[in-house]
C-alpha cells in the first residue's frame, strides 16, 4: 500500500465534511478504530496536517505489519470496547459494518 494515498469515490465528501466537524469542535482530535493497515491516518494527514489523529487496533501483527505509529500519533492496542477516552476527541472513525455492530455495545 503507498504511502500517498488517493482518496475513493465518496470519501472526499466524507473526509471534507469530517474536517469541517473537527476543524470547528473543542477538540480537534480524531480516533479511528480498527485503523487495519492505516488508511484514514494516511488520507487525513494529506488533508490537515495539523489534525492529531490516533488510532485503536486491538491485533499487534497489524501494527507492526503496517507500521501504524508512523502514520498515527498514538496507537492505542486495546479492545474498543475497553477504551475509557472517548471524550477527548471530536470524531471517531469506524468503518466497516463489523465494526458498527460490535461499537453499538459500547
Amino acid at each position: 500500500m503507498p504511502d500517498s494515498q488517493q482518496p475513493e469515490v465518496g470519501q472526499e465528501r466524507l473526509i471534507g465534511a469530517l474536517m469541517f466537524h473537527v476543524e470547528h469542535s473543542l477538540r480537534p482530535r480524531v480516533v479511528d478504530v480498527g485503523a487495519g493497515y492505516g488508511k484514514w491516518g494516511k488520507l487525513l494527514a494529506q488533508f490537515n496536517q495539523r489534525l492529531t489523529v490516533d488510532a485503536i487496533e486491538i491485533w499487534h501483527p497489524y501494527i507492526e505489519r503496517h507500521s501504524l505509529p508512523e502514520h498515527y500519533r498514538r496507537v492505542y492496542e486495546i479492545d474498543a470496547r475497553k477504551f475509557d477516552q472517548w471524550d477527548s476527541y471530536g470524531a471517531v472513525i469506524l468503518s466497516g459494518a463489523d465494526r458498527l455492530r460490535s461499537c453499538r455495545r459500547l
